[in-house]
Formats: C-alpha cells, structure tokens, sequence
C-alpha cells in the first residue's frame, strides 16, 4: 500500500511540475499521446457508411462458429467426463462466451497493431514539421519566436552599422545582389555562413549557389506545413518578408528615421504564398495590400483564427486578423506618414 501511495505521489508531483515549467512542446507531446487518438474517430465518424448486409453476414457467421465451437467442446468435455467423471466438469456457456471475447480482443489487436506500425513508418519517413508542436499554438508560439529572433537580429544590425539592413543592394548597372536576411546571417547564429558569400558576384550566381541553398529554421514558419523547403533551382526559401516601406530602399534607415514611433511601425510579418528564396534581393512586401488578400502581400497559414504575426520596429511581436482595415496597415507601414494611429 505504501508503494502505491510512493507512486501516486511521484505521478502527481511530476505533472504539477510539467504544467508549471511551461514547456509547451513537453505539454503537448504527452497531451497528444493521452488524447492525440480521440480526434481520428471524430473526424471519420460522420463519413462512415455501413454495409447493413454484410455486418448481418458477419453477425450470422460468427454466430455458427460459436454454435459449432461450443458444441464440439461440450462432446470433446463429454468423452473426458466418461474416462474420468469425477475431476471433469460440463462444459458452461460461459467458457464458449469468454472464448470469444478473447478472439474479438485479439482481433482488434491486430488492427491496433497494423495501425501502430503504419503510424510509426510515417513519423520516420515524412517530411511534416514534428517538433512544433502538434497543436497549432505550437506552431504559431514558434513562429512568434522566430519573428523575435529576426527583430533581435535587427537591432543588433543596427547597433552595429548604425542602420536597419538595406533590402537590396544593387551594383553600379542597377542590378540586385542581395538582400536583408543575407546581411542578418551573422546574428542569426549563422556567422560561418556569412563568411562564405561572395558579394562581389549577385546571390544567385554559381559560386553563392550551395550558400544560398542551406535551408534556415529561423527562415521557416512550421505553420507552413505543406510549403516546399527550396524553389526548383535548389534555393532555400523563407516565410517572411520585410515591409518595403521600411525595409526596401538601397540604403539602410535609422530608427531615428521613425518618426511614427517603433512601436507603431512594421519591419516584417509572415508570407502564405508566392514565398522568395531568403537570399532574394527583393524579399518584400506591401502592407498596404492587406492580410490574406494579395497573393504577393502578406498572410498566414492559420486556418482557425487567420491572420499574420507581424514584426514591429520596437522588437515586439503582434499579432493582427485579417480583417483589419488596411487603412490602419498603410499607417502602420509607414515609417514616418505622421497619420494617427488609431487602436487596432
């Protein structure tokens, strides 16, 4: 008894701690693991059909084999009780009945097991993003964080060069060479890669091109599940884009430059559609446009409450629906309009 209550304490000590340690991918792995197979049954049950015909056939069959069973082992019983009828007994319905309950139990656990092996070889081999989370807040908390640590990038550029990163830069005949997420590499904890571009010669020329193929998890929105990691010249993509307003001259701006205030103006957001390579010189995009409205405008992937996760000036992360008006993401996006900002 009291290695029964040792245990229970040791159970119960050890949820309180994975609820308040905030973890959130632990919380959602064991969540899903006690409740993950409660939505499969959900989601088929409204399309399953029943063969009424068949089920009765089933129903009939079992029936007789049950009949058959019990009948032959209460003769074989009866042959045995001849021989010796003092230690055998008649043979109960009872056992006929526990008999089949074990063969409807081991078939179901045959299911079970064709089931269990086909979801291990998909979790080995498919190519979805694990590790953010089952939950879509998961997902978006980690695209959040991604959008935070390109905003810290950002500042620490700007601490640096004394600007904000220039969108493109061009060379003396006005073609593009490169682009803002290329000039971050270092304070994205990708300095390594930094040193390996060559920015004599445009990103996509031959000598940049395994450069410019390395896929970044800071790049990558996990809730662009579906999206392709590369474009079909082998360039690593990215899921966010810079506000062309702000981020989009030859030249870099300061923050002084904002004369809206940092807190009232957009440096980035997510991108659903039409996503650039992260070495695009012209990776930006037109707030103005609106959220989920312009395939070559912002938007995000999140089907249950849609809407983008937008970076502002000041660092911070916020998150603005789709129906916003775009009156209020044109004030947003300009660094220094000197419109009012009304509450969004």
């Amino acid at each position: 008894m009291r290695k029964l209550i040792l245990v229970g304490f040791i159970l119960l000590a050890g949820g309180l701690l994975l609820l308040c340690s905030g973890d959130d991918v632990i919380i959602s792995s064991v969540w899903a693991l006690l409740t993950g197979w409660i939505a499969f049954p959900l989601s088929v049950a409204g399309n399953v059909t029943v063969n009424f015909d068949g089920l009765a056939m089933g129903v009939l069959a079992f029936t007789l084999f049950l009949g058959a069973f019990h009948g032959t082992a209460a003769w074989l019983n009866g042959q045995l009780a001849r021989q010796d009828p003092a230690t055998t007994r008649k043979w109960k319905p009872g056992w006929t009945a526990a008999f089949a309950t074990i063969v409807v139990v081991m078939f179901v656990a045959g299911i079970s097991i064709v089931g269990v092996v086909h979801q291990i070889v998909w979790l080995s081999t498919t190519k979805e993003f694990l590790l953010a989370g089952g939950r879509p807040a998961a997902r978006t908390s980690q695209s959040k964080n991604n959008l935070k640590q390109i905003g810290l990038a950002i500042h620490n550029y700007h601490d640096g060069w004394k600007m904000l990163p220039p969108g493109p830069t061009f060379d003396a005949a006005g073609e593009p060479q490169h682009g803002w997420q290329a000039r971050l590499l270092p304070y994205v904890d990708q300095a390594p890669l930094y040193n390996r571009i060559d920015f004599n010669v445009p990103w996509n020329h031959p000598r940049n091109s395994e450069v410019f193929a390395t896929v970044l998890a800071a790049y990558q929105n996990p809730g662009v599940r579906s999206a392709e990691l590369r474009d079909d010249r082998g360039n690593a993509l990215t899921h966010y884009a810079a506000n062309a307003r702000v981020i989009g001259g030859n030249l870099g701006i300061t923050f002084s430059d904002i004369k809206d205030g940092t807190s009232n103006t957009l440096l980035a957001g997510e991108v659903a559609t039409r996503f650039k390579p992260w070495g695009h010189p012209l990776n930006m995009r037109d707030p103005a446009l609106g959220i989920n409205q312009s395939a070559d405008g912002f938007g995000g992937p999140w089907q249950k409450r849609p809407g983008v996760n937008f970076l502002f000036a000041d660092g911070s992360v916020r998150f603005l629906g789709q129906d916003l008006d775009p009156k209020i993401l044109k004030t947003l996006s300009t660094p220094a309009g000197g419109e009012p900002v009304p509450e969004f």
